[in-house]
């Protein structure tokens, strides 16, 4: 039985393809002839081949092969896959757990063992439709997850099978013909609490005697992420201008807590501190371990701190917390809240949203203005304050002037 040369299928004879693509025909034991493309790799590293038999002749299995080829660079043919979607969304988040940071990429994994995994995971990927992802999304509804949520899965979902169409593992993506759960400006914002001035100065003076008070009051006079704060070094802090630079943070990925680039881009950034902010900061650096003596306080020395000196991971950090805000009394709100109620007090004392943006370390204004639309109301009565003020002055003319 004798293999015939590989037959190169140009560009010519594949449409929309590019770059040549090899096959080969041969005739079988039975006289008949077939033809073979490769279709690279599969998820297992094996290699994938499309074959026709059942020709007459050469020329007819010469001919199949050039259609097979056609059909193939016209994605009009998928590669059989008996994966899994739930294996398959494995391999897909190793590939790409570089492109995450560590506190996403978990948030991913989640969503694939606790959501996908339970209600679809055991789908063929090569099976997969708009009807079992519709079943998913509802699922999810039904046990009272938030629209925002099912978005984050529909997002997740929509990534990864566009890969997995590129790859030729699906003929489409599916998640495409799928409607993802609309999400209001109301249902972004359940979650946001905020502190006023009086139950944020409360829960300072209970925190005073936290051994992580400078952490407490760090959030509440720069709006930083917990991450943020848990990462800062003595280096970072610049006393001759009182200013503050976050350049890290503390993040949790699959093997533990470390240290690592901040949030985003604009997560970079100097923030001023007021005066008596700085003043704490001085006495936090002087202050010596309670049973030996010892200072933690060279320029890369973290500001909080363990006994030993090493960074507080968020989990202790968390409990801590709790136990404060159980001692105060105060409204429950999440740590995080101490980030809205910072940008919060600020808008409603009339500050340039440009400034509050950059100081929380916001892509652009309209990201704080779409997540702080709470103070709209605060910030026109604010204008309307001012316009009246302005007219008493003389300083603005309102009024049309009189008639001669």
């Amino acid at each position: 039985m004798a293999v015939e040369p590989w037959v190169t299928i140009g560009p010519q004879n594949r449409g929309k393809a590019s770059g040549p693509m090899k096959g080969h025909v041969r005739q079988r034991k039975n006289g008949k002839w077939e033809c073979s493309l490769p279709l690279g790799y599969g998820l297992d590293g094996k290699k994938r081949r499309m074959t026709k038999s059942g020709f007459e002749t050469k020329e007819e299995a010469e001919q199949g092969l050039i259609k097979m080829a056609y059909e193939v660079g016209q994605h009009m043919v998928v590669k059989h896959s008996d994966e899994s979607l739930y294996n398959y969304l494995r391999y897909w988040l190793d590939a790409e757990s570089d492109n995450y940071e560590p506190s996403w990429l978990k948030n991913l994994f989640g969503y694939l063992e606790n959501y996908i995994g339970p209600e679809i995971g055991n789908v063929k990927l090569s099976g997969l439709n708009a009807g079992y992802i519709e079943k998913l999304y509802k699922a999810l509804r039904n046990q009272g997850k938030s629209p925002q949520t099912i978005k984050h899965v529909h997002n997740m979902l929509s990534k990864a099978l566009s890969k997995a169409a590129k790859q030729k593992l699906i003929a489409a993506n599916p998640v495409k013909d799928v409607t993802p759960p609309k999400v209001t400006r109301s249902a972004r914002k359940r979650n946001l609490n905020v502190w006023t001035m009086e139950e944020l100065q409360t829960f300072l003076r209970i925190a005073r005697e936290s051994r992580w008070y400078i952490a407490f009051l760090l959030a509440a006079y720069t709006g930083a992420r917990q991450g943020e704060i848990l990462a800062i070094r003595w280096e970072n802090i610049n006393f001759a201008k009182n200013r503050l630079t976050i350049d890290s943070s503390i993040s949790r990925d699959m093997k533990g807590y470390k240290v690592g680039d901040p949030k985003t881009d604009s997560s970079y950034r100097d923030i001023i501190l007021p005066q008596h902010v700085m003043d704490e900061l001085l006495k936090h650096k002087e202050r010596k371990h309670e049973k030996d003596e010892r200072l933690f306080n060279r320029p890369k020395d973290f500001v909080v701190r363990t006994w030993k000196g090493t960074f507080v991971s968020q989990r202790n950090f968390a409990r801590e917390w709790y136990r404060l805000l159980d001692l105060s009394g105060l409204p429950k709100i999440r740590f995080h809240d101490l980030r809205h109620t910072h940008a919060t007090l600020l808008l409603e004392s009339g500050v340039n949203v440009k400034a509050v943006s950059a100081r929380l370390g916001h892509a652009s204004s309209k990201v704080t203005l779409d997540i702080y639309s709470h103070v709209t109301p605060q910030m026109e009565d604010g204008v309307a304050e001012v316009l009246t003020q302005l007219s008493r002055t003389k300083t603005l003319v309102l009024e049309p002037p009189a008639e001669e």
